[in-house]
This record gives C-alpha cells, structure tokens and sequence, in this order.
C-alpha cells in the first residue's frame, strides 16, 4: 500500500481527481491537500489535509499554528513571516510539513500553477512526483509567455512523471522538456456516463438550437463561429445560439452587434454540469470552433447525450457546399 499525496490547491477538485482519488483510494492511503477548507461532500476513504485557507486570514492562522503544534522555533517563525508579510513562505513550509508528516511515495500536481511549491520543497527520497498535462496552460501559453516557457524548462526536468491527456498535449510538452529518460503516458480522461443524461428527442425544431462551451480564448475561435452564423443568417436559416462561460465578452459582444446577431447569439457566464447537460440535451448541435483541442470532453459528452457535435449538420441546413 503507497501513501499518496494529490496537491490540487483547493480542496474543490476537477471529476478527474476524483475518479482518480476515488480508484485510488481502494488499495492506497490516498490524501488530498491544498488552500481550501469548505467544501461540503467529501470523498469516501479519502483525507483532506488544508494547508491554510486562502479567503479567510483567521482560518489560515489558525491552520498554520496547528501545523507546526508544540514546536516553539517554528511558531516564531511563523510569526516573523506574518509580521514580514511573507504569506507565501508561510504557503511553503505548510505544505512542507504536511509532507514531512504523512511521508508519501507519491505526490501528484494537477496543475501548472501548484508546480511553483516543488522548487523549495524537501522530498524524501523515495518519493515520486507526476504531474497532469492539460490544456491551455501546456498547449499554448508556454508559447507565448517567454517567462513561464523558461520556468517550466527548469522544473519538468525533477518531476519523474508526466500525465497527458491526449496525444497533442504529450506532443506540445515534448516541445517544453524531452529526454530520453522521461516518462509521458497519455491517460484519456474518463467519464461516469450513468450521471449524463441522454438526448430523447431527436426531432429538430423549427428553430435550430446550436451550443457551444468554455471560456473565450483565439484557439477557441469563436470569432469564426459567430461568421459561421452570420452565413446561416443570411441563407434564412431559423436558429439560436448559444456560448456558455463568455457573458460580458467585449470583443464578442462587439462583432455580435457589428454583423447584426444580437436576436440569435446569446453569451452566458458559466453554469453547473449537470445545466450543461440539460442544455446539451435541450439542443440540436454542439459546435466546436476550436483551431486545435488536445481532446474536448464537451465533445465527448455531447456525443453520450446523442447530440450533433460537428458543423456538418449546420451547412446541411444551410445548403452551403463547405467543401
């Protein structure tokens, strides 16, 4: 039985933590740490160890001196570090004495921006480090912003594992760091697929109801969906649109009104999955515009919910000849 420690940053962790906490958690002691100390459903045969709370001072305070118990030189300087306003220090040494006292063999950083806790932090010997690849972070800011590019070259470098989510984002870290020794398994993400549910009817409407999810970012290329709907527009094609997690969007908001889409393109801020996928099942089409996706689990999910997710369908409806 491993000891294993899964450094998230908050105790609010993704689904796939907590399937792998979960799947874990079965032959292994499985601890889940970071800043985060509210949170209301806990996973089972799983602990949650807070290193300090990071909207309250108090709860962080407190959490920080039972850390360090009855060790007089460390609560002085603790203190020192309060007074000096080293929050940061203080972050460190925390989760350094988490370590200290549950000795892992494993300890797991999800995400890019908990890799900056591994350069000061004493391992014991045998224990291993894997990091999670995903996304933006991997796939392209280390690519515009020189500065992180630089800090993930001197980190990935200790870091003993890497877990990649796709083929692309192994591809994009291989560009960051490679070496002959390096170990890079591409681990697909998974779903609990009795939680979504499934599209029943599958007659359209006579308005045709296109969805569309995630933050605004250029490699998502919602500018060239918005032209895709001006297109249908201008063919008298009945439909709604709408883009979750962009409300207040300027420079979207701007072209919606500059090309006249205001009645048919609707930006909404981010909602709960389970609303996710009651729009997915209450709509016809998933679009995804994206220049490049390592893997789209909104894709995945809409083709379990038995929901168009290309743009084929759109152009059929259309009558435009896209090829």
């Amino acid at each position: 039985m491993m000891k294993i420690i899964i450094f998230d940053g908050t105790f609010k962790t993704t689904t796939f933590i907590n399937r792998l906490a979960e799947g874990l958690s079965e032959s292994h002691e499985v601890s889940i740490i970071g800043f985060n100390e509210n949170l209301t459903h806990k996973l089972q045969n799983v602990s949650y160890v807070s290193l300090g709370s990071n909207n309250s001072k108090l709860r962080f305070l407190k959490t920080s001196i039972a850390l360090r118990g009855f060790h007089i030189k460390q609560q002085m300087k603790l203190f020192t570090s309060l007074l000096s306003g080293k929050k940061r220090i203080i972050k460190e040494e925390n989760l350094q004495l988490v370590v200290n006292n549950i000795q892992p063999d494993i300890v797991h950083f999800q995400w890019v921006s908990v890799l900056s806790y591994l350069t000061n932090l004493d391992l014991p010997k045998r224990t291993k480090t894997v990091f999670s690849q995903r996304g933006f972070h991997i796939n392209v800011r280390p690519f515009v912003d020189q500065e992180n590019m630089r800090f993930l070259k001197e980190i990935f470098p200790k870091i003993d594992g890497f877990h990649s989510v796709s083929k692309a984002i192994q591809h994009k870290s291989n560009q960051i760091y490679q070496a002959p020794s390096k170990v890079d398994k591409v681990v697909y993400s998974g779903f609990d697929f009795k939680n979504i549910p499934i599209k029943k009817n599958q007659d359209r409407g006579a308005m045709l109801q296109i969805i569309s999810v995630g933050r605004n970012h250029w490699i998502k290329d919602y500018a060239t969906a918005i032209k895709a709907m001006y297109l249908l527009k201008e063919k008298g094609v009945a439909f709604n649109y709408t883009i979750i997690g962009v409300k207040n969007d300027e420079e979207l908001l701007f072209m919606i009104d500059d090309l006249q889409l205001n009645n048919y393109i609707h930006l909404i801020s981010k909602v709960s999955q389970q609303k996710v996928y009651d729009m997915m099942c209450a709509s016809d089409v998933l679009l995804l515009p994206s220049i490049e996706e390592g893997i789209a689990n909104v894709c995945i999910e809409a083709m379990f919910c038995k929901l168009t997710s290309n743009i084929d369908q759109l152009w059929r409806h259309a009558g435009i000849n896209y090829t």
